[in-house]
């Protein structure tokens, strides 16, 4: 919660800044591309480390002139599995060493922005969607090959350490978002630097995520 404060306070006091710059007309259609590092909140923080996201989608004005817009956004995220559920998974009696986490999100928004005129802007956001979470327990075991001598370019056969799947589970649910962001002026597009909250449906555990993004729109 701490990390989720302080990520907020940054973009609230970006915000605060770009706030008195003049509205400027956007483009009636923007698409984007995003990536960056994920804060592994809530029930997700328990059994996860922190991981990365890359995101893409397209931003709607129907009246460019005015602050509101729509954005459809997908997302992929990517999470190790934490020493707490490895642990927990041995204790069960379960052969595990490693493990891992991915959710996929699709989200529909609506936004309002601000500021902006050729310099610093800004927009907040907030919407609903889809999450689907896949999770996974593997264990290392050896797996028939073919390996090769780099100096002789002779291959034999024999074995490499590869991952065995020992539980997964998959979970799709409606899911919430909402988001804060500012905006630079870059070339004929523009950069920016968003915090956004991710919220699954679900009680056992939680699902929650807080991705920090760099991402620029074209």
């Amino acid at each position: 919660m701490k990390r989720w404060l302080g990520a907020a306070a940054v973009v609230a006091l970006t915000l605060v800044v770009a706030m008195p710059a003049h509205a400027q007309t956007k483009k009636q259609v923007e698409g984007y591309i995003a990536g960056g590092y994920v804060l592994s909140e809530g029930g997700t923080g328990d059994f996860t480390n922190d991981g990365w996201d890359i995101s893409g989608g397209a931003i709607f004005r129907p009246a460019p002139e005015r602050p509101f817009a729509l954005r459809f956004d997908l997302g992929y995220n990517w999470f190790d599995a934490n020493n707490k559920v490895i642990n927990l998974a041995q204790s069960q009696g379960l052969r595990v060493n490693d493990g891992n986490m991915s959710l996929g999100t699709l989200t529909a928004e609506v936004m309002y922005e601000f500021g902006g005129h050729g310099g610093v802007g800004g927009y907040v956001a907030a919407g609903i969607g889809g999450m689907r979470r896949y999770g996974n327990l593997t264990t290392t075991v050896p797996v028939s090959g073919i390996w090769c001598d780099p100096w002789t370019g002779f291959c034999y056969p024999g074995y490499v350490a590869g991952q065995a799947v020992v539980a997964d589970t998959t979970t799709t649910k409606f899911s919430y978002s909402a988001a804060a962001g500012v905006t630079f002026p870059v070339g004929h597009g523009t950069l920016y630097l968003e915090a956004r909250y991710h919220w699954m449906q679900i009680d056992n555990p939680t699902t929650e995520m807080l991705p920090i993004l760099v991402g620029y729109r074209f």
